[in-house]
């Protein structure tokens, strides 16, 4: 079955509408101290750093507070995301895309390419942020 051009195009046109320009952008501390520029991908809100994407999903902020015990510290702040970037986070970790305690551990706490902590003590200490009652990751839609 041929589909006509004039569907296609509205079909097109339809998905350009609907995507939306999301923040990505982070206001993080650890233990009071400015630690913006580690995550996501060193962009801190409110400067020049500050990045958009395109996603034709929902955008999102992100209330964290996380305890690292390694570090010895709580990570608390806000992140700027969207769903897209999520979704793409929540299949690299393996876990549920609306899981968002699970999913906010493994990428604050997973370590990040030549880093030197084994894999058991990153295992570990996913583990006990996501099993840690005072760790939230509030989200909801902006």
């Amino acid at each position: 079955m041929k589909v006509p051009t004039a569907v296609l195009l509205t079909l097109t046109l339809c998905t350009v509408i609907f995507a939306k320009e999301c923040r990505r952008c982070a206001e993080l501390s650890l233990n009071g101290v400015d630690i913006s520029g580690i995550h996501p991908q060193h962009n801190k809100c409110g400067t020049d750093t500050e990045a958009t994407e395109e996603c034709d999903d929902a955008c999102l902020k992100i209330d964290v507070g996380l305890t690292m015990p390694r570090i010895g510290g709580k990570v608390t702040g806000v992140v700027y995301t969207d769903k897209c970037a999520t979704n793409e986070a929540s299949a690299r970790f393996e876990v549920e895309p609306d899981d968002w305690k699970v999913l906010g551990c493994n990428i604050f706490l997973n370590a990040e390419e030549g880093d030197s902590v084994s894999r058991e003590v990153m295992a570990a200490d996913v583990q006990n942020c996501i099993d840690n009652e005072s760790t939230h990751f509030e989200v909801e839609e902006v």
